[in-house]
């Protein structure tokens, strides 16, 4: 899917929150989660690499282990708090480190399931659901509990893919359209 460029997916240097439900299947070399841009010098992005959880900031990759996630429905989110970049995995945070990439990609399209230049390697298989993009607020900077009913849209929300059907996997349940 992909999603064209806007100033609304831009995060700048400031708070965000990207989250998402995944059942992956593929055994695809480097499967992309989202991207903006193409690896190795994607703006911003997420991709599954031999067990690796790894977060694209500004061309540079930032892995974190996330233990076993194949093969079930996982919850991941990443959320940037005043600097401080967290993954998450079902709600236990799996990482942290010092960020202040400015996530201003004026150019390249939000691409889901796989990154701009597409590739097999690069498609993600399985299913994703509950793509949600939030500009400007971190919604989790400490262990929670991730939602168990399909996400709503929250103040700033700037994309939000439900998905839970084919026929709606392109329609955007933040209001925004």
């Amino acid at each position: 899917l992909v999603v064209a460029n806007d100033a609304d997916l831009r995060m700048g240097s400031g708070d965000f929150t990207i989250e998402w439900w995944q059942y992956q299947t593929d055994s695809n070399a480097f499967p992309r989660v989202f991207s903006m841009g193409t690896y190795p010098s994607a703006n911003i992005g997420v991709s599954l690499e031999g067990g690796v959880f790894y977060f694209w900031a500004g061309g540079s990759a930032i892995g974190f282990s996330p233990g076993t996630f194949k093969n079930q429905w996982v919850h991941f989110a990443v959320s940037r708090s005043s600097g401080t970049l967290r993954a998450f995995k079902n709600g236990t945070q799996i990482g942290s480190i010092a960020n202040s990439t400015n996530f201003s990609e004026s150019v390249n399209s939000l691409t889901i399931g796989n990154e701009l230049s597409l590739s097999a390697d690069a498609s993600f298989g399985g299913y994703l659901t509950n793509f949600h993009w939030v500009k400007g607020t971190a919604l989790y900077t400490g262990a929670f509990t991730p939602p168990k009913t399909p996400i709503s849209p929250v103040a700033n929300t700037k994309l939000l893919l439900l998905a839970t059907t084919s026929g709606s996997v392109s329609s955007d349940s933040s209001g925004l359209n």
